[in-house]
């Protein structure tokens, strides 16, 4: 597979070789393909290939320059010079200001987004759901898949949802 054609990939392992790397950073595309080291078999390298181009380099200090300029422009003012700046740039581009949001008092009933209540209706099942996994958790599943357990049996045992299950399942390597 070329540099080109995994981009926009995530690979849990690859074999590289960058030794006939021919554009600037074509090596750090490659490599940020991989989520780990452990991962990253690398054959060969050139020093073309994790050069940044010199074009980037020079643009990225006129960039910095001018946002360190700005940034010392920004605390000489006062917090009023930024409010005003805030409220012209809300008048120019035709926004407005969010209401100031009222401390929510313990017990009392607010509107909770759809995706909250459906998170606490999934909880409420799999109180684990979308908790990390830790090392005991993994050595748990295993033994309990390699005790053939079924899906639903492990999810009632690990308080997860099967779907989680079978995920983390695959990221062991016990499941296809």
């Amino acid at each position: 597979m070329t540099v080109h054609k995994s981009q926009g990939m995530s690979l849990d392992a690859a074999v590289m070789d960058l030794s006939h790397s021919f554009a600037f950073g074509q090596g750090y595309v490659a490599l940020s393909r991989v989520r780990t080291l452990d991962g990253l078999f690398l054959l060969g390298w050139n020093e073309r290939a994790l050069k940044v181009d010199p074009l980037i380099q020079e643009q990225d200090g006129v960039m910095r320059t001018s946002s360190d300029r700005i940034e010392k422009s920004w605390l000489a003012q006062s917090e009023a010079d930024h409010e005003k700046a805030a409220q012209d740039f809300l008048d120019r581009t035709g926004g407005k200001k969010r209401e100031e949001r009222t401390p929510i008092i313990p017990g009392e009933i607010v509107d909770v987004p759809p995706h909250a209540t459906r998170l606490a209706e999934i909880k409420k099942q799999y109180p684990q759901a979308y908790t990390p996994w830790t090392e005991t958790m993994d050595q748990e599943l295993t033994t309990l898949h390699n005790a053939e357990r079924s899906i639903g049996e492990i999810s009632k045992k690990l308080e997860r949802h099967p779907g989680g299950i079978r995920t983390r399942l695959r990221k062991l390597g016990l499941m296809n």
